[in-house]
């Protein structure tokens, strides 16, 4: 138990950096390479990482059929239905929602701007993982030992 629970830490902890890594892709896309959002849904979706490869699957099928009245509520509404996918915390889910305010840019100007301040607050995210990650990954190695001797004793 002690080895998944250390498992399923360094996995939200990739990804948090791969949330971050696809915002720089879903800008670059957008503002140097002027992909349409269907595209650039089709091409994180190749990316092939759970749990984001349903998602950005979901995306490019509801942006082609486009009934939603923008691509921000669709971002939105994908982001709560895959919620528990993500194993977010409250503040990082709140967060990822507000991701739609960067695909449901018009403008290709204010696109840079949008996504400098998600990668901002994904960097606080980050950082507090970082921080917190040691101090949790030592815990759940201890419990995971002192499980392993209290199974020794009770066996005895």
């Amino acid at each position: 138990m002690g080895w998944d629970y250390c498992n399923r830490l360094r996995g939200h902890y990739q990804q948090l950096l791969l949330w971050k890594e696809y915002i720089w892709c879903i800008e670059y896309e957008m503002v140097q390479r002027r992909r349409p959002l269907p595209e650039i849904a089709a091409l994180l979706k190749e990316r092939q990482e759970p749990p984001f490869e349903a998602f950005f699957a979901d995306m490019e099928a509801e942006l082609q059929k486009y009934e939603n009245s923008s691509p921000r509520i669709i971002w939105q509404e994908l982001a709560e239905k895959y919620r528990k996918d993500f194993h977010w915390s409250g503040e990082e889910a709140r967060i990822f929602a507000d991701c739609g305010s960067l695909v449901g840019q018009t403008g290709r100007d204010m696109v840079p701007e949008a996504a400098k301040q998600l990668m901002e607050q994904i960097d606080f995210c980050i950082g507090k993982e970082q921080r917190e990650l040691a101090g949790k990954l030592k815990v759940s190695a201890y419990l995971c030992a002192a499980g392993g001797v209290f199974l020794v004793l009770v066996l005895i």
